[in-house]
């Protein structure tokens, strides 16, 4: 596995995870703690809405295809009740690509399951370094 990334707890960038998989959940959350972030999870759109609240995520990494609210659906609710550009890295298990005209001037990406981990870690630098 890479080299933790952002190892200083008090710069931390904190991470939203929303899965309705929860092994997908686990896995990200852990992965990504070791790498130095703050990370929470939601295992749907309705719970990552009410996480907003009182965490404030650098970055949401959002699953696509997830009943009653997709990720569509998520990705805009968040848009519109976070301020700034709020980077997003959508992840699909489908061969969906992401529509660019409604994520204008917003930072994001989009990976396939299953994951590659170390390319996630890039994928989430990235994101978070575009997004200063």
């Amino acid at each position: 596995m890479a080299e933790p990334l952002s190892p200083d707890p008090v710069d931390a960038k904190r991470i939203l995870v929303v899965d309705d998989d929860r092994d997908i959940c686990t896995a990200l959350s852990l992965a990504l703690r070791a790498q130095g972030y703050e990370v929470e999870t939601a295992a749907g759109g309705h719970e990552a809405l009410r996480r907003l609240g009182p965490f404030r995520p650098d970055l949401v990494i959002l699953d696509i295809m997830m009943p009653g609210m997709d990720g569509f659906a998520v990705f805009q609710a968040i848009t519109e009740r976070v301020e700034g550009r709020l980077p997003f890295l959508f992840i699909t298990a489908t061969a969906l690509r992401v529509g660019e005209e409604w994520l204008r001037g917003i930072p994001h990406a989009t990976m396939h399951k299953p994951l590659d981990f170390d390319l996630l870690f890039e994928r989430v630098h990235q994101l978070l370094s575009a997004s200063k």
